[in-house]
């Protein structure tokens, strides 16, 4: 929930976060943006204690870099765009490229 306690995010079977709007005197909850929009899931999506409307997420960059991102939830029509606030392998080298594509990864076979 965020910090104006009308906005909530759902993490769906299709591994995306679905971003929902809340009405505390209805009581009732509705799917913000188009059907098939939604914030790939991490499990890290959460709402900032100090900034209403406003989301974080750890996910990776085009360079297989693990980022912070933001995303601001403020209107209900237009889908918020995720910014990046810092990519994390600027901060400890050894972070860079931690994520390599499938094809890059090897597997011990086990005995």
């Amino acid at each position: 929930m965020d910090l104006t306690e009308t906005r909530f995010a759902i993490c769906n079977n299709g591994g995306n976060e679905l971003i929902y709007s809340w009405n505390p005197g209805t009581m009732q909850a509705t799917r913000l943006y188009f059907s098939n929009y939604g914030v790939p899931a991490s499990g890290s999506l959460f709402f900032s204690c100090t900034q209403p409307y406003i989301a974080y997420d750890v996910e990776f960059t085009s360079d297989n870099n693990p980022a912070v991102y933001s995303y601001n939830y403020q209107s209900a029509t237009l889908p918020a765009t995720r910014q990046l606030i810092v990519d994390l392998a600027t901060c400890v080298a050894d972070l860079a490229g931690i994520r390599k594509p499938m094809e890059q990864r090897r597997y011990r076979k086990r005995r």
